[in-house]
């Protein structure tokens, strides 16, 4: 799809190709998970020939997984490159990140043979998502990004932009200069 294939569907807007597919990806790698935990659960650990069939299906997936989760990043960059960056854009953004630390975690505590090590790396993947997510200064961000669409001709969200977090009011003091007279007045 991409790009070119919103062009040659007739009717068919970047939106609807970015939505339209989305969440379904995001949704099917998070429901294999729990499939995938309750599979080595139910597993006879006496018969090592099942965990070595077991081992090899779960890299499959986890292969098959990794392009869910790539396809489902091309549709909100596209998304993005289109409209601009969101809160709710760039938290969606570190969720497939997470997602896909957990399932490279679970894929390699499965090699190990050390499946009850998982929770605790899912879980510690996690407080690091939301300690970069904390340093990364995202409202700053938002309005970095929007603000050299803008000075690229594109749309600017001005009352999208008052409306974020104290965090924003510095890079909006920066940007203001370079943004478009309809815009700057509105900041």
């Amino acid at each position: 799809g991409g790009y070119a294939h919103v062009l040659g569907v007739e009717g068919m807007t970047v939106a609807d190709y970015a939505r339209r597919g989305f969440f379904q990806l995001v949704a099917v790698a998070g429901l294999t998970l729990p499939i995938l935990l309750l599979a080595g659960w139910a597993l006879d650990v006496r018969r090592p020939e099942d965990r070595v069939r077991l081992r090899w299906h779960v890299l499959g997936l986890v292969g098959l997984l990794f392009l869910l989760l790539a396809s489902a990043l091309s549709r909100m960059l596209l998304y993005t490159r289109e409209f601009g960056l969101t809160e709710q854009r760039v938290y969606v953004t570190a969720c497939l990140g997470w997602l896909a630390c957990v399932f490279a975690w679970f894929a390699l505590m499965q090699l190990r043979g050390t499946p009850e090590r998982f929770a605790t790396g899912a879980f510690a993947a996690g407080l690091q998502v939301l300690l970069a997510l904390n340093l990364l200064d995202v409202d700053g961000m938002i309005v970095r990004v929007n603000a050299a669409r803008a000075r690229e001709g594109r749309s600017f969200d001005a009352s999208y932009v008052t409306g974020l977090g104290a965090g924003a009011v510095p890079q909006v003091l920066r940007v203001a200069d370079g943004l478009p007279a309809a815009e700057r007045c509105a900041v």
